[in-house]
């Protein structure tokens, strides 16, 4: 795929999301997820966790982790 603009900001996603269809918008990504799950059933899939920097240090709240 070519991006003669290069990669599209927050902003641009922002904008396109805002005028998708909710419905049909969940309604793919459940079929498209599904089919990705049946396809990945007997595959191995690495993860790799990271705590998010700073996130440890807001009094007794716990640390931030993403995937």
């Amino acid at each position: 795929m070519e991006l003669p603009n290069g990669i599209p900001s927050h902003d641009t996603f922002n904008r396109v999301f805002q005028h998708l269809d909710k419905d049909a918008f969940s309604s793919s990504l459940y079929r498209w997820s599904k089919e990705l799950f049946r396809f990945l059933a007997d595959k191995q899939v690495c993860i790799d966790g990271k705590v998010l920097c700073g996130t440890d240090r807001s009094g007794s709240k716990k640390a931030v982790y993403a995937l």
